[in-house]
């Protein structure tokens, strides 16, 4: 996370091609982090844990993912 994340900020602000896409898999505090400015997975950023059906959750992700790189 401490080389990956800022090396995938800096690629996707040089090339508009690349996406960065937060998939949120359980309960936390993103909000200041520096890819909380991009849209979250699963939508309106609630965790996969908490959602009921996890496998709807992923599904959602897939969905959200396939989307967006269209």
């Amino acid at each position: 996370n401490q080389r990956e994340v800022p090396e995938a900020l800096e690629r996707a602000k040089k090339d508009k091609n690349i996406r960065v896409i937060p998939v949120i898999v359980r309960d936390c505090d993103w909000t200041n982090e520096p890819y909380s400015k991009f849209q979250a997975l699963p939508t309106n950023a609630k965790s996969i844990a908490t959602w009921p059906d996890e496998d709807q959750a992923l599904t959602t992700v897939v969905k959200g993912i396939a989307r967006l790189v269209r």
